[in-house]
């Protein structure tokens, strides 16, 4: 797919149709509450086996932390880099 069809696609209706199954009853009133520099973040994880949409808690907090947090856990984040939000060093322990 180029960027022109993948343009097109991403304003037409066929985008909602994509993310059908990741939306929650209220999600279209919890938007509103967003700026640009925010995300939620779900919690458990919506990729554990215990998350899901409805079961998982949201909580709204900076995307950055929500990226971080995401290489942390998944071992990709430099290990001598201090993490913003926690003050502390972070190591690989692989």
């Amino acid at each position: 797919m180029g960027f022109t069809d993948f343009f097109v696609w991403a304003l037409s209706s066929r985008l909602a149709q994509f993310y059908e199954d990741f939306r929650w009853p209220t999600w279209r009133n919890d938007m509103v509450c967003l700026s640009g520099d925010q995300c939620f973040s779900f919690y458990p994880f919506l990729w554990a086996k215990e998350g899901s949409l409805l079961a998982s808690r949201r909580k709204i907090a900076p995307v950055h932390e929500v990226f971080d947090l995401k290489l942390i856990c998944f071992g990709r984040l430099n290990p001598t880099r201090r993490h913003r939000s926690y003050g502390i060093f972070l190591f690989n322990s692989s």
